[in-house]
């Protein structure tokens, strides 16, 4: 029994504390809505951002593909015998829409930041990782045993103090391009400047921008050396790459281990992922939509006295903060919007620093121009 081992104390421990999460199983829907126990909610959790996971031509390729394939799993790790044509044709179009020489697709997001920063760092590599990086970037840099040297969010002055002051010859900068929690952008003209004055490589982890259309995001490929794309945000589906030079990925293919020693994703999702990625490069009246409503939500924040992002600007990503500072109220007014429709997360520490709880907003093209009225109109009632 659990209770035997010391273990117990510390859950138990943890348990007193606000910061166990709760699996909540939804019935149906992504974007706009979801089935929750029989209720139905405007949903603003989801990172969803152009509605691919639920558009119809997309269900209609998967199931197109689910009968041209004939195959669920891959059966084997892609080094073994799991890596299809499929998978090869993704790859190849990866690379394509990216700019780069070649992209290597992983299972998840976690897995691809994981796996290539164990793969590409050792105990004589020095990273530069920006404090508010993903968890999975965190994680991946533990594990290569490298030096890590974590800078201010966004303090371009502070890490290039750290830069000039490292004799090692082996440096990564890491940033995620746009911040999960936060919905800041990284400045990827100063990165790569800093990169290439003290000769470092630069990573950038785009799992929030893949896809979309925001003009900020399309200076992330050309100057990273190292780009993380994911699909389960923009693209709708699952899985994740990294894009880079060709001998970038051969190394990558050799020695990350969370890419070696996994089954790969099932080759029908690799090809209707290539389907969504070519929707979300195409499909201009949905990138429209999406940037219409971030901007009615944010802005009907904003003049509702709402603090709202991290650096008191506006923000044009589809994550939209809300900082409220105390837990408990933060937890008050997203059960309040789910007493009247609306699917928020509230985000407390740990994920965020101590102080900072709040309402994390995430649009979606699907949203329409009444949802996000009707949410308004709810948050100035709570205010």
């Amino acid at each position: 029994m659990l209770a035997n081992f010391a273990l117990q104390s510390a859950l138990d421990e943890q348990c007193q504390k606000d910061l166990y999460r709760q699996l909540t199983p939804i019935r149906h829907g992504v974007t706009p809505t979801i089935d929750i126990g029989g209720k139905t909610y405007v949903n603003f959790a989801s990172n969803d951002y152009l509605g691919l996971a639920t558009d119809p031509q997309l269900i209609q390729a998967f199931s197109q593909a689910a009968k041209t394939i004939q195959q669920v799993g891959s059966g084997a790790s892609h080094l073994i015998t799991g890596h299809t044509l499929w998978h090869e044709q993704l790859d190849t179009t990866l690379a394509q829409v990216t700019g780069y020489e070649r992209a290597l697709t992983f299972s998840t997001g976690y897995m691809a930041n994981v796996g290539v920063i164990q793969a590409l760092c050792g105990k004589d590599s020095v990273i530069f990782s920006d404090k508010l990086n993903h968890a999975s970037i965190v994680d991946g840099a533990i594990l290569s045993r490298a030096k890590i040297m974590r800078f201010v969010h966004r303090n371009y002055s502070q890490l290039e103090q750290l830069l000039s002051q490292s004799s090692a010859k082996q440096k990564l900068i890491v940033t995620d391009h746009i911040f999960s929690m936060d919905g800041t952008i990284a400045d990827l003209d100063a990165l790569h400047a800093l990169a290439v004055r003290y000769e470092c490589a630069l990573m950038v982890d785009d799992a929030h921008g893949f896809g979309l259309p925001y003009q900020a995001y399309k200076k992330a490929q050309p100057q990273a050396d190292i780009y993380i794309g994911t699909f389960g945000k923009a693209i709708g589906t699952s899985g994740a790459f990294v894009a880079g030079s060709s001998e970038l990925i051969d190394y990558v293919t050799n020695f990350a281990r969370s890419f070696i020693y996994t089954t790969a994703m099932p080759p029908v999702l690799a090809s209707v992922t290539e389907t969504s990625i070519a929707m979300s490069h195409t499909d201009t009246l949905r990138s429209d939509q999406l940037l219409a409503n971030i901007k009615q939500l944010s802005q009907g924040l904003v003049q509702q006295n709402w603090q709202v992002g991290i650096d008191n600007q506006i923000p044009t990503t589809a994550i939209i903060p809300v900082v409220i500072g105390n837990n408990d109220r933060t937890l008050q007014l997203a059960n309040a919007l789910k007493s009247r429709g609306f699917w928020v997360s509230a985000i407390r520490p740990p994920t965020v620093p101590v102080g900072t709880a709040r309402l994390r907003f995430c649009v979606s093209a699907r949203h329409s121009e009444q949802q996000i009225s009707d949410l308004l109109a709810v948050m100035q009632t709570l205010k």
